[in-house]
């Protein structure tokens, strides 16, 4: 038995997973719904997307269904450059329209890989688009108020306009 899960466009809220049946070719049997659904292909199997359509004032459905996955695929690194391309262009806007270079102030306690791998990564980010980064590193057994000295320092600095406390922190 297989599930699909239908919305109603009049309300976003409406939103139903309902169990199917698939008898043949042509045959879809909604569960709790609407009784026998006869969906006509002209292939062997059938689509994979399917769309119901019920008008208040009637009892029938109206289905169509797509041959063709509605996913589109997309290259991540090419958009990725053409974001990054986007915020340096801002960023030199920004600069030459007011003199103000973005900053972005990273704070990162105790010593895990990942967590430091993540700050280089976003230091490296930063440079590529012309935002200046800072960046704090404290020892595992830094108290809160160090941290919090910190994050008030770079809350002062007019150089910095945001600022990342890095996550985990530790206990």
């Amino acid at each position: 038995m297989a599930s699909m899960i239908l919305s109603d466009p009049s309300s976003a809220a409406a939103v139903h997973r309902l169990s199917f049946t698939r008898f043949s070719n042509s045959l879809v049997f909604l569960r709790r719904f609407v009784g026998p659904l006869h969906v006509f292909s002209d292939t062997a199997a059938l689509p994979r997307a399917l769309s119901l359509h019920a008008p208040r004032s009637s009892r029938f459905i109206t289905a169509s269904m797509a041959a063709e996955p509605s996913a589109k695929v997309i290259d991540g690194k090419s958009v990725a450059k053409q974001i990054r391309e986007e915020i340096s262009a801002e960023v030199t806007k920004l600069k030459e329209a007011i003199g103000v270079v973005p900053g972005l102030a990273v704070i990162l306690v105790g010593d895990r890989k990942d967590s430091a791998t993540y700050v280089r990564n976003k230091k490296k980010a930063c440079e590529s688009v012309g935002i200046k980064s800072f960046e704090v590193n404290l020892p595992n057994d830094a108290s809160e108020q160090e941290v919090l000295k910190y994050i008030s320092d770079f809350n002062g600095d007019p150089s910095v306009h945001g600022i990342l406390v890095q996550l985990p922190l530790p206990s």
